[in-house]
């Protein structure tokens, strides 16, 4: 009696343990998905900025820009 409480203890242990790792597993799988996330995030918003720069640039140094062009009531 002792001996098969034992065993199925052992059994529910071992089972415990296989489920513990393979959570392990998918934890650190997801940890690795979000790195690439928030990686790829840096690089957009940092494209992004770039991006608006560069715009903006544009608009202070264009003659053509709307910014730029005289308005009656600048005059």
């Amino acid at each position: 009696m002792e001996n098969e409480r034992v065993e199925k203890l052992e059994h529910n242990l071992s089972r415990l343990i296989d489920i513990v790792s393979t959570l392990a597993q998918v934890a650190m799988t997801h940890q690795e998905k979000l790195d690439k996330v928030s990686a790829s995030q840096t690089e957009t918003d940092e494209q992004l900025g770039i991006i608006l720069k560069m715009v903006d640039d544009w608009i202070r140094n264009n003659p053509g820009s709307p910014r730029n062009q005289k308005t009656p009531a600048s005059e």
